[in-house]
């Protein structure tokens, strides 16, 4: 034999407030713990806005990304990255095609925000002037191996390095 199903009370407006939830909570409790876990939207508009400034794009807020120099394009790519606040930053050929300009530009901001942030910044780069431009500390590899490790002015003067990337000259 089946039971009916149970009535279910009636909806109440007397509802009292939960202790534990907050105000927000209460407006909203059905995805209440999502919201703690992501920042209230004026809350994470200010921190875009902010951060879009920190690269540089304070003046493009309104333009679709597709319209922005590959400079722009790549300043709004690392202010995505530095948008869930992290520790390090990893970052894929950080200058590719870009002219010298735009090249000093975003090797100036990746420095000032590493410092500013206290981030660490681990990078693939082909481009010597700014592989040496922005570390302290360079890894060199070269079909698969280690060639030289240590700070930058060390690994700039190492023969094998020199003879394989910088050319024997250097």
């Amino acid at each position: 034999m089946t039971r009916p199903p149970a009535a279910t009370p009636p909806p109440t407006t007397d509802r009292k407030p939960a202790p534990a939830m907050t105000v927000l909570d209460e407006k909203h409790p059905a995805p209440a713990a999502a919201r703690r876990a992501v920042r209230p939207a004026l809350l994470v508009n200010v921190t875009a806005v902010l951060t879009l400034e920190e690269v540089g794009l304070a003046g493009h807020l309104d333009r679709p990304g597709r319209e922005l120099s590959r400079g722009d394009q790549r300043a709004l790519e690392i202010a995505l990255a530095l948008a869930t606040a992290p520790r390090l930053l990893l970052l894929d050929e950080p200058t590719a095609g870009m002219s010298p300009f735009e090249t000093r530009r975003v090797v100036g901001q990746i420095t000032a925000l590493a410092r500013e942030r206290g981030l660490t910044v681990l990078f693939s780069e082909h481009d010597m002037d700014t592989v040496f431009g922005i570390s302290d500390e360079v890894t060199v590899m070269h079909q698969g191996r280690v060639l030289a490790h240590g700070p930058a002015a060390e690994v700039r003067a190492n023969h094998e390095v020199m003879a394989v990337y910088l050319g024997s000259d250097a």
